[in-house]
């Protein structure tokens, strides 16, 4: 009997702090998508996995039509990619942006800067500023 008390208060504390805890990205969809509107510059980039490396400058823009929910990469003020994105909100992980048929990336602003992030699946995160 005392272990099924023991059990019964331990799930109840385990549920008490599990409601508790905050999310992993504090924006929501709405915030990020109104954050994002404009011209950003590349920071840097990391790519990918084990064997990662750092590039910062550059000369690639990301462009964000809010209205329209658009997007457009260049590179030396030409286009190199270019379409529609949309975000959703993950309850495990946070906002995520879906750029046409790309991998989906999580999105998020911190310190100023806009971080495009694939790295969960080892692929590239992108760090822009304005």
């Amino acid at each position: 009997m005392k272990n099924l008390k023991f059990i019964f208060l331990l799930s109840f504390v385990f549920i008490l702090f599990s409601s508790c805890s905050s999310p992993k990205n504090t924006q929501n969809g709405e915030d990020i998508k109104n954050d994002i509107k404009g011209t950003w510059k590349i920071y840097y980039e990391t790519c990918c996995g084990r064997t990662s490396k750092t590039t910062y400058g550059g000369n690639k823009t990301l462009k964000f039509n809010t209205k329209k929910s658009t997007y457009e990469y260049s590179e030396n003020e030409s286009v190199i990619q270019k379409g529609h994105y949309e975000i959703k909100l993950d309850q495990e992980i946070g906002d995520m942006i879906q750029m046409d048929d790309n991998f989906p990336a999580i999105i998020r602003m911190e310190e100023g800067k806009l971080f495009i992030d694939r790295g969960y699946m080892d692929l590239k995160t992108e760090v822009f500023q304005r």
